[in-house]
């Protein structure tokens, strides 16, 4: 697996959570992906990674052959890319299994975040290439959905009902908690101020374990 580049390493460093929380201090309340979203396991490592966008959407009486679009985008994947995979409307059949996800991690792809359902969980392994996906289903997409879009913003289901867009180079974070997405443009400010709140968060864990009134520390630190 190789590794995400400097800024992605560290953000690899934080939890999803605290990811969220800064971004919501920073005016950026709605960059959590759907809690729907989520490994099919909660032992499975962070990742983070540059967003590389792919979208679809049903399949029309004009569309013939196999779906060579797709199969270029995987091509294109880069090492340290987030496939990140917008399904549109369409549900109950999986956008990739097996063999696609093999195709990304020997491209060094750290993972694949999918709105919509994925295949073969036996056969992924989610150690080396996990996949945080809505839902898991046998029904292949042949014949139903097909790529429209590769490299373009897209649109994914986010918290309370609201879209998270998604742009190509955004700084994509997952773990067993689900799925962040941080601006490109902010990314270096969001992280630093995550890294910084990460030394808060030991002292308040090492002052709760000393004893100390959880009251005061709310007052002091303004979040617990």
């Amino acid at each position: 697996m190789t590794a995400p580049d400097g800024l992605c390493l560290r953000a690899e460093s934080i939890p999803t959570t605290l990811i969220a929380d800064v971004l919501g201090d920073h005016g950026y309340p709605a960059q959590a992906l759907s809690s729907t979203v989520q490994a099919p396991t909660t032992d499975i490592p962070r990742r983070a990674g540059r967003a590389f966008t792919v979208s679809g959407g049903p399949m029309t009486d004009c569309d013939a052959g196999p779906d060579l679009m797709k199969a270029a985008a995987i091509d294109e994947m880069s090492a340290g890319d987030i496939a990140v995979w917008a399904g549109g409307s369409v549900d109950d059949v999986c956008l990739f299994g097996d063999l696609l996800a093999a195709a990304m991690r020997v491209r060094g792809v750290r993972a694949a975040v999918v709105d919509g359902g994925f295949r073969d969980i036996d056969d992924i392994d989610p150690v080396h290439f996990p996949v945080f996906a809505r839902y898991r289903t046998p029904r292949a997409s042949t014949g139903v959905w097909r790529v429209r879009q590769v490299g373009e913003p897209v649109t994914m289901r986010g918290t309370l009902g609201e879209g998270v867009t998604v742009v190509p180079a955004d700084v994509v974070v997952a773990d067993c908690n689900g799925a962040v997405v941080i601006p490109a443009a902010v990314a270096e400010e969001i992280v630093t101020a995550c890294e910084t709140h990460q030394s808060k968060e030991q002292q308040i864990r090492d002052r709760i374990e000393a004893g100390e009134s959880v009251a005061q520390l709310l007052v002091e630190y303004g979040r617990i």
